[in-house]
């Protein structure tokens, strides 16, 4: 069952012994939707008494101009070609009120969960006579786009036009340590194009945006749900990209993630498009394979990363500032390193300037580097560890600093 945003609803029937010969249709037999309405913003079936529902849709069968971004209408028990509700069946209607526009709708565990731009529902089915119940359980939490919520053992994570979202039960703002630049960077008025996808692989949630100016899909933010749980980090374990996707497939059916990139200023060489150029060109990634990211020429290019600290100073707490700091050497700890990883410190002398990366800087560390000798001084330093070429992976241990004091102000 597939539905055309702010149109009809098709079905296609996979188990038909020609089923590769005919396409999706609204006449397909045994699962016709010529009674469906014809303008839906969103639908999906329900997990277990199987209703097909519409979010946003007519209040009128049949007639367009009657579709209200408000309005739900839901079919009889398993018949998903019946709407027209009676003291024999459970088809029904329902309108929401917090919110402009239903944005999205989402099936987790027991219930479903209905985003408008402004407020969460839940849609719990309770049976005769009104068959679904519906609560407003968030306020103020609305979703950005239709595909930029997912759900993981019955708890369910978004995005929204303000910041990050969880609902478990109870609706809870997501503390993100980098929510600050993923909002100064997200092109908002774009929040139909930002899709979200779960890597359980790495237990990490992920949200693909199109950054101010973009057309489409470059940059990601992802949150580690499992690790970030009794860490002790503010905001929990996040991280950037600029690695963009338009679509996600976890790791389920193939034991690999797939998702796909587009790229408008790029050909496509299959299939072969007749009589037009200048569409671009979707790749389809296999993810969580080799370190680089290998093109569709056979040529491979570099998976750029890099870790961060803040800014660390000599002194304790209530005495910040008062005392420079040297750094004379240190020993890099890699669990693994393959290929050559750069290790850069940077300085400064009061919070509000500009950071200085010190004259040695950047450090080339190999597997075979047992210490490194530098001179940094400033009230405040901070360590970036990096790699920026092909066939290079490393993972960290714990960074050890011969730190000393340098005088005072």
């Amino acid at each position: 069952m597939a539905t055309i945003a702010n149109s009809k609803t098709f079905t296609w029937n996979g188990g038909a012994s020609d089923a590769t010969s005919n396409r999706a249709s609204t006449t397909t037999s045994g699962f016709a939707t010529g009674n469906n309405p014809t303008s839906t913003r969103v639908s999906l079936i329900s997990p277990t008494t199987r209703h097909l529902i519409h979010f946003g849709t007519e209040t009128t069968i049949g007639t367009a101009t009657t579709q209200d971004d408000m309005f739900i209408r839901f079919s009889d028990e398993e018949d998903i070609n019946t709407y027209a509700p009676s003291a024999i069946n459970a088809a029904g209607t329902q309108r929401l009120q917090d919110g402009t526009k239903i944005v999205g709708a989402l099936k987790a565990k027991e219930t479903i969960l209905i985003w408008t731009d402004t407020a969460l529902y839940t849609m719990k089915f309770i049976g005769a006579p009104f068959t679904f119940g519906f609560e407003q359980v968030g306020t103020n939490c609305g979703l950005i786009g239709k595909n930029a919520a997912v759900e993981i053992d019955g708890v369910a994570y978004w995005m929204s036009s303000s910041g990050f979202f969880l609902f478990d039960g109870t609706v809870k703002s997501l503390p993100c340590s980098v929510e600050d630049f993923v909002y100064d960077d997200i092109d908002l008025t774009k929040g139909q194009q930002i899709t979200a996808g779960v890597n359980n692989l790495f237990t990490e949630i992920i949200w693909w945006y199109p950054a101010s100016g973009q057309s489409f899909n470059n940059r990601l933010v992802a949150y580690n749900y499992l690790e970030s749980l009794g860490a002790q980090v503010p905001g929990g374990i996040w991280y950037t990209s600029t690695e963009g996707r338009t679509s996600w497939m976890d790791s389920s059916i193939y034991p690999k993630p797939y998702a796909t990139s587009f790229v408008s200023s790029e050909t496509g060489t299959f299939p072969v498009i007749q009589g037009d150029t200048g569409l671009g060109a979707t790749t389809y990634f296999e993810h969580e394979t080799g370190v680089n990211q290998v093109n569709v020429d056979g040529s491979s290019t570099a998976i750029s990363s890099f870790v961060q600290s803040y800014d660390f100073d000599l002194e304790g707490q209530g005495t910040e500032g008062e005392q420079f700091l040297a750094v004379r050497r240190f020993i890099p700890d890699f669990k693994t390193l393959q290929g050559t990883a750069k290790v850069t410190l940077a300085v400064k002398s009061f919070p509000s300037q500009d950071e200085t990366t010190t004259s040695l800087s950047p450090f080339s560390i190999t597997s075979s580097t047992t210490k490194k000798d530098t001179r940094a001084r400033g009230r405040y330093v901070n360590i970036k560890i990096e790699n920026d070429d092909v066939d290079q992976n490393w993972r960290f241990g714990t960074f050890s600093l011969d730190v000393q004091a340098d005088g005072g102000r």
